[in-house]
């Protein structure tokens, strides 16, 4: 009587196509992994809205080199969130009483246990931001408004600012919201 048994070749064949597999996968999961830290500024209420539309949130990119962000979701309970294409020299202006621009001051936070310098915090409520600021990158400088309305994008800060103290808080219409 004669026992059925698998080759060696059939094992090594089995192996090779797991391992196909398997780096298949990982460079798929890679690839989105890479997308989501390329993601836009502009991105920022969408993904917040679509993801956090039910709860009270903070948006909190932090790091030395304002590398790592996180979402925090209640007291000490953080989500990994996308970078959203935040660097370092990036700055946030909003103007005080006089429409005088200046640059707030993130205190130091702890995050997951450990004290963290942060570079940008944007506070949400069901998915909706009620903060109106400048975001001023490199090259480009976004004007943030409140309540899904479309963040623009400006080539320089002089018109960013005249159409931030132009702008109203408030939509004045419906068309001024996101599509949902």
């Amino acid at each position: 009587m004669r026992i059925r048994a698998f080759t060696l070749i059939e094992i090594i064949v089995v192996i090779i196509l797991l391992g196909t597999i398997f780096s298949l996968v990982l460079s798929n999961y890679k690839s989105k992994k890479i997308s989501d830290t390329l993601s836009s500024i502009k991105d920022i209420p969408s993904y917040m809205s679509k993801i956090y539309a039910a709860s009270t949130t903070k948006l909190i990119i932090y790091g030395k080199n304002c590398d790592k962000s996180v979402v925090e979701v209640g007291a000490d309970s953080y989500r990994s969130a996308p970078l959203f294409g935040f660097k370092k020299e990036d700055k946030v202006l909003v103007p005080n009483n006089m429409q005088q621009f200046r640059t707030p001051n993130f205190d130091n936070l702890r995050i997951k246990k450990k004290i963290e310098d942060v570079c940008f915090i944007l506070n949400f409520n069901k998915g909706r931001f009620t903060d109106k600021f400048i975001l001023v990158s490199k090259t480009r400088f976004y004007l943030f408004l409140p309540f899904y309305q479309a963040i623009k994008e400006f080539n320089s800060l002089q018109n960013a600012k005249d159409a931030y103290i132009g702008e109203k808080l408030y939509p004045s219409n419906r068309d001024d919201y996101y599509d949902e």
